[in-house]
């Protein structure tokens, strides 16, 4: 065996480093220490540097618990770096718990573990740092045999053009299952200038070969795109930029992306602020598994919801998948520009069906499109007041309505529109002025009660209450005045 060595390179030049190299069949390579601090490794044809490496034929040891650290500064070549390995096809062994930390371009591919026969690959680790690059990035790499529990931590990156948690060239037959990708340490951004290719978890191909491989989004992080993660977190904490996307895709190729196996982690968003959690512009496919807005529970005032969603707000044409917290009750707004954020505005609004209570927008100026007092859609919410838009006052003194103005409205078929307010003192409303409005053309409920005072401005049709299904629903007792 061959344990608890230590290599430490300052100056000079050399092809080859060893933390150590077994030749005996059943010898290990264990605990051994490899450090370049400067001089240079490798030249432009090559050159190699292993913590721990098993070489005879046949190797039936391990190659575990070596490290490698490359550390700024240093002049590398094309240059191949294992944190353990066994080198031969008709080795048996394994490599493992080896790590290798790397903070310059080494312009080719590095491993954590790597198996050339028949032997696993397993809870390896490489960390990228700063100006850390290379073709291919493996935590783990297994020929023959399984690639698994491998961790690659990601907190910068000039050059990574292919990421895989595990990988096995024999994919109907190997699993690369229970990887870990990290992008971001939890605390700070990604170095400046970070860029990422294509992320796997792994590559097998068996029907449980990729089970528990999870990325962990722990900052703002762009990359060509991600396969083979069953657990995708979003991780939010003081390092995200809100202003962009957690996660941006941008190699031009679609995302397959399960909707029931992501998690949203950390501080919930400002109320009505969306935090794009990923974004590809050429779409996200869900498959089959989307479901509806992800109701992600109330606040203990029982006045906020925070909710995950789609930009289309359905399972087609996504592009964007959103994190956001909306107040439903007691909001008081004043509009007096327009809202560079979204073209309609409100002062309650929930997109899971909570009703929408006593909340007061004031209009003072700007032109917008549609303006809410109260907005209820949606029907994931656990809450037992739900469906309704009641009590909302919204008062226009200024600025235009390009499309309709609404007291209190709903699209639930069981919702009531009942008590809202609508005072016009000024600007004007180019569409349609409702009370209470109840939108969904199997609704129930009633639009009443409902009351219109007009002192000024302009406006075209005037409603104290409506329903889209006029049979069923009531719209009494409302005043206009």
């Amino acid at each position: 065996d061959a344990t608890k060595n230590t290599l430490v390179l300052q100056k000079g030049t050399i092809s080859k480093v060893y933390g150590a190299e077994v030749k005996t069949k059943d010898g290990s390579a264990t605990e051994n220490t490899v450090k370049i601090q400067g001089g240079r490794v490798g030249t432009y044809h090559g050159g190699v540097i292993y913590g721990g490496v098993l070489t005879a034929a046949g190797a039936t040891g391990k190659a575990a618990k070596n490290t490698v650290t490359i550390e700024s500064g240093s002049s590398i070549g094309r240059l191949h770096v294992y944190g353990g390995a066994l080198t031969e096809n008709d080795s048996t062994g394994s490599a493992e718990e080896n790590a290798v930390d790397l903070s310059v371009d080494v312009d080719n591919n590095v491993y954590g573990g790597y198996v050339a026969g028949t032997g696993h690959a397993k809870k390896n680790i490489v960390t990228l740092r700063g100006d850390g690059g290379a073709d291919r990035i493996f935590g783990g790499y297994a020929r023959l045999g399984d690639a698994s529990e491998n961790i690659i931590n990601i907190t910068g990156g000039r050059r990574l053009s292919v990421i895989y948690g595990g990988f096995t060239d024999n994919p109907s037959v190997g699993k690369t299952g229970g990887n870990t990708v990290n992008l971001g340490d939890g605390t700070n951004p990604l170095a400046a200038g970070t860029t990422l290719g294509r992320i796997y978890g792994g590559n097998s191909t068996m029907a449980d070969g990729n089970d528990d491989n999870t990325l962990n989004v722990n900052t703002n992080a762009a990359a060509s795109n991600i396969y083979n993660f069953p657990k995708v977190n979003f991780n939010l904490n003081g390092s995200l930029n809100k202003a962009n996307p957690m996660l941006a895709l941008n190699g031009g190729e679609m995302t397959k992306f399960d909707w029931g196996k992501f998690t949203v982690n950390g501080a919930q968003p400002a109320t009505d602020e969306d935090i794009t959690l990923l974004k590809n512009n050429t779409g996200i496919d869900f498959g089959t598994t989307y479901t509806d807005t992800r109701y992600m529970g109330t606040a203990a005032t029982k006045k906020h919801e925070y909710v995950v969603y789609t930009d289309t707000g359905t399972a087609a044409g996504v592009k964007e998948l959103l994190y956001g917290t909306y107040q439903f009750k007691d909001a008081v707004k004043t509009f007096s520009s327009h809202n560079s954020r979204n073209p309609d505005i409100w002062a309650g609004r929930s997109i899971v069906g909570n009703s929408t209570v006593n909340n007061t927008l004031t209009i003072t100026g700007g032109n917008h499109r549609h303006a809410y007092g109260g907005w209820t859609v949606g029907s994931v919410t656990t809450e037992t007041d739900k469906d309704d838009s009641r009590g909302n006052t919204v008062t226009l003194t200024g600025g235009t309505l390009t499309g309709n103005l609404y007291g209190g409205f709903t699209a639930n078929a069981a919702g009531k529109a009942t008590g809202n307010t609508v005072n016009l003192q000024g600007g004007e409303v180019k569409g349609i002025l409702y009370g209470g409005h109840l939108a969904n053309a199997a609704a129930t409920g009633s639009a009443a009660g409902n009351t219109i005072t007009i002192t000024g401005g302009k406006m075209t049709d005037i409603y104290g209450g409506y329903t889209a299904n006029a049979a069923a629903g009531k719209t009494t007792g409302n005043t206009v005045n």
